[in-house]
Protein backbone atom coordinates (compact mmCIF):
# COMPACT_ATOMS: atom_id res chain seq x y z
CA UNK A 1 0.00 0.00 0.00
CA UNK A 2 1.50 3.61 -0.84
CA UNK A 3 0.96 6.55 0.94
CA UNK A 4 0.95 9.84 0.11
CA UNK A 5 -0.20 13.40 1.23
CA UNK A 6 -1.01 17.02 -0.85
CA UNK A 7 -0.31 20.07 1.13
CA UNK A 8 -3.20 21.80 -1.37
CA UNK A 9 -1.12 25.69 -0.55
CA UNK A 10 1.98 24.60 -1.44
CA UNK A 11 0.84 21.91 -4.42
CA UNK A 12 3.12 19.84 -2.63
CA UNK A 13 2.82 16.11 -2.62
CA UNK A 14 4.90 13.81 -0.63
CA UNK A 15 4.85 10.22 -1.60
CA UNK A 16 6.15 6.89 0.30
CA UNK A 17 8.38 4.74 -1.50
CA UNK A 18 5.88 2.29 -2.50
CA UNK A 19 4.03 5.26 -4.11
CA UNK A 20 7.39 5.67 -6.53
CA UNK A 21 7.22 1.46 -6.94
CA UNK A 22 3.57 1.26 -8.17
CA UNK A 23 4.26 3.95 -10.43
CA UNK A 24 7.41 2.69 -11.32
CA UNK A 25 8.96 6.34 -10.48
CA UNK A 26 12.19 7.29 -9.47
CA UNK A 27 12.30 9.61 -7.00
CA UNK A 28 14.79 11.47 -7.31
CA UNK A 29 13.20 12.41 -10.73
CA UNK A 30 10.25 12.45 -10.44
CA UNK A 31 8.71 15.83 -9.59
CA UNK A 32 5.35 14.84 -7.16
CA UNK A 33 2.37 17.07 -7.66
CA UNK A 34 -1.02 16.92 -8.60
CA UNK A 35 -0.32 17.37 -12.26
CA UNK A 36 2.26 15.71 -12.81
CA UNK A 37 0.34 12.87 -10.65
CA UNK A 38 -2.71 13.53 -12.88
CA UNK A 39 -1.08 12.43 -15.88
CA UNK A 40 0.03 9.00 -15.23
CA UNK A 41 -3.86 8.54 -15.07
CA UNK A 42 -4.88 6.87 -18.01
CA UNK A 43 -6.61 9.50 -20.04
CA UNK A 44 -10.31 7.41 -20.27
CA UNK A 45 -10.21 7.53 -16.55
CA UNK A 46 -8.90 11.21 -16.16
CA UNK A 47 -12.57 12.78 -15.65
CA UNK A 48 -13.40 10.04 -13.03
CA UNK A 49 -10.05 10.62 -11.10
CA UNK A 50 -10.54 14.95 -10.85
CA UNK A 51 -14.40 14.34 -10.34
CA UNK A 52 -13.32 12.10 -7.62
CA UNK A 53 -10.60 14.84 -6.58
CA UNK A 54 -13.36 17.97 -6.82
CA UNK A 55 -15.95 16.21 -5.02
CA UNK A 56 -13.53 15.53 -2.05
CA UNK A 57 -11.85 18.75 -2.00
CA UNK A 58 -14.90 21.11 -2.30
CA UNK A 59 -17.89 18.41 -0.70
CA UNK A 60 -15.96 16.90 1.99
CA UNK A 61 -16.75 13.39 0.32
CA UNK A 62 -13.80 10.74 0.92
CA UNK A 63 -12.47 9.29 -2.61
CA UNK A 64 -12.48 5.89 -3.15
CA UNK A 65 -12.23 5.15 -6.73
CA UNK A 66 -10.46 2.63 -9.06
CA UNK A 67 -8.23 4.24 -12.03
CA UNK A 68 -5.80 2.85 -14.64
CA UNK A 69 -2.26 4.25 -14.47
CA UNK A 70 0.41 4.09 -17.03
CA UNK A 71 3.81 3.27 -15.76
CA UNK A 72 6.83 4.56 -16.55
CA UNK A 73 7.62 1.41 -18.63
CA UNK A 74 4.17 1.78 -20.41
CA UNK A 75 2.76 -0.91 -18.37
CA UNK A 76 -1.03 -0.08 -17.74
CA UNK A 77 -2.09 -1.26 -13.68
CA UNK A 78 -5.50 -1.24 -11.90
CA UNK A 79 -5.14 1.22 -8.89
CA UNK A 80 -7.53 1.66 -5.92
CA UNK A 81 -7.27 5.48 -4.94
CA UNK A 82 -8.57 6.24 -1.32
CA UNK A 83 -8.22 10.12 -0.01
CA UNK A 84 -9.28 12.13 3.12
CA UNK A 85 -9.56 15.35 4.18
CA UNK A 86 -7.88 16.59 7.07
CA UNK A 87 -8.91 20.34 8.55
CA UNK A 88 -7.40 21.99 11.64
CA UNK A 89 -9.00 23.35 14.69
CA UNK A 90 -11.02 26.10 12.50
CA UNK A 91 -12.04 23.38 10.47
CA UNK A 92 -10.15 24.49 7.42
CA UNK A 93 -8.73 22.58 5.10
CA UNK A 94 -5.10 21.69 5.91
CA UNK A 95 -4.00 18.73 3.38
CA UNK A 96 -5.28 15.29 2.10
CA UNK A 97 -4.18 11.97 2.77
CA UNK A 98 -4.59 8.88 0.65
CA UNK A 99 -3.59 5.54 0.14
CA UNK A 100 -3.30 3.49 -3.20
CA UNK A 101 -3.28 -0.13 -3.54
CA UNK A 102 -2.72 -2.13 -7.40
CA UNK A 103 -5.57 -3.84 -7.81
CA UNK A 104 -4.30 -4.97 -11.16
CA UNK A 105 -4.32 -9.11 -9.68
CA UNK A 106 -8.02 -8.84 -8.44
CA UNK A 107 -9.20 -7.56 -11.81
CA UNK A 108 -8.26 -9.46 -14.13
CA UNK A 109 -9.48 -12.14 -11.75
CA UNK A 110 -12.77 -10.86 -12.38
CA UNK A 111 -12.17 -10.19 -15.93
CA UNK A 112 -11.30 -14.00 -16.21
CA UNK A 113 -14.51 -15.14 -14.17
CA UNK A 114 -17.21 -13.12 -16.13
CA UNK A 115 -15.32 -14.27 -19.31
CA UNK A 116 -15.40 -17.86 -18.30
CA UNK A 117 -19.19 -17.56 -17.05
CA UNK A 118 -20.81 -15.01 -19.82
CA UNK A 119 -17.83 -14.86 -22.85
CA UNK A 120 -19.31 -17.52 -24.43
CA UNK A 121 -22.80 -17.98 -23.85
CA UNK A 122 -24.54 -14.79 -25.22
CA UNK A 123 -24.60 -12.55 -21.86
CA UNK A 124 -26.38 -15.58 -20.43
CA UNK A 125 -24.89 -17.35 -17.47
CA UNK A 126 -23.02 -20.46 -18.24
CA UNK A 127 -24.79 -23.76 -16.63
CA UNK A 128 -21.81 -25.58 -14.59
CA UNK A 129 -24.62 -28.53 -14.06
CA UNK A 130 -23.65 -28.74 -10.34
CA UNK A 131 -26.27 -30.15 -7.80
CA UNK A 132 -27.04 -28.59 -4.81
CA UNK A 133 -28.20 -29.95 -2.02
CA UNK A 134 -31.32 -28.86 -0.31
CA UNK A 135 -30.76 -28.21 3.10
Amino acid sequence: VGMWEWFLVEDKMVWDNTMHAIYGLNPHVFIVNYANWSTKILVEDLSVFDGAMHAMLHGGEAMDEVVRIVRADGEIRYISVHGKLILDEESKLEYVIGVNLDVTALKKAEASLRAFFFGSTGGKRRDLGLEYANG
